[in-house]
């Protein structure tokens, strides 16, 4: 699993912390914020967008367009983008919702 663009060094330990209590770092890799992520939309199978708040999230249209499926957090416009798509949203805190929609 690939994680672009984390550069909260404290949100990103956390992260790292509880990636690390399932046994699972070495199946992580956290990457810096990257210029053309265009690169890794291509090289991925799924986005997967979990967001506790959000405005209009860019990202989530990009992968679309990048014609990838996208699992998301039900926040902002993400409804307004998902709705009347294949494409599947769960409500945010929910970590089982995620799980199964994934």
């Amino acid at each position: 699993m690939l994680f672009l663009g984390i550069s909260n060094a404290e949100y990103l330990q956390k992260l790292k912390t509880k990636v690390a209590t399932f046994g699972m770092i070495d199946r992580f890799i956290f990457l810096d914020p990257v210029i053309n992520v265009v690169d890794y939309y291509s090289a991925s199978d799924l986005f997967v967008f979990a967001s506790d708040y959000e405005g209009s999230p860019n990202v989530v249209v990009e992968a679309m367009l990048s014609g990838l499926p996208v699992v998301a957090s039900r926040v902002g416009d993400v409804a307004f983008y998902l709705e009347k798509t294949s494409n599947q949203m769960f409500e945010p805190k929910n970590c089982e919702q995620l799980s199964q929609k994934i």
